[in-house]
């Protein structure tokens, strides 16, 4: 993960996702502010519902956890239903992959529930980042 230069949208992120065969190196990259939260772990805010976590501790991969926020637990819900039948799986603690169910929103400032996506595929990412631009 890396922050490159700066402008008036705000440094750009640059995080590589780990797990080649389910991220095929790809990269995510977009503009945000990136705030420390402990030594290893940072979080950006790229959409105003959507936040990036970046967790740096174990050098040798690097964690990424999405946070997708709704105003109620009716929009999480659809959301989440529509994730799991399109072959997104559920959280599996072995792999620590996967999608937890609707929660009370802890990063996603602003917003009742969120949803929480551990090792989220770039496709994922930008889909949310997009979706929530477009609004």
């Amino acid at each position: 993960m890396g922050v490159q230069g700066g402008s008036a949208g705000g440094p750009q992120i640059q995080g590589r996702l780990p797990n080649q065969s389910l991220f095929q190196g790809g990269c995510i990259v977009f503009r945000s502010k990136l705030t420390n939260l402990d030594v290893g772990i940072a979080i950006s805010a790229p959409s105003p519902r959507v936040r990036v976590l970046f967790d740096n501790r174990n050098h040798a991969t690097q964690k990424v956890i999405l946070y997708v926020g709704f105003p109620d637990k009716e929009s999480a819900e659809r959301v989440y239903s529509w994730l799991i039948t399109h072959g997104y799986r559920h959280y599996d603690r072995a792999t620590d992959t996967g999608i937890l169910k609707p929660r009370k929103a802890e990063r996603v400032d602003g917003m009742n529930w969120e949803i929480k996506i551990h090792r989220p595929t770039v496709e994922l990412v930008n889909r949310f980042i997009a979706k929530d631009l477009a609004r």
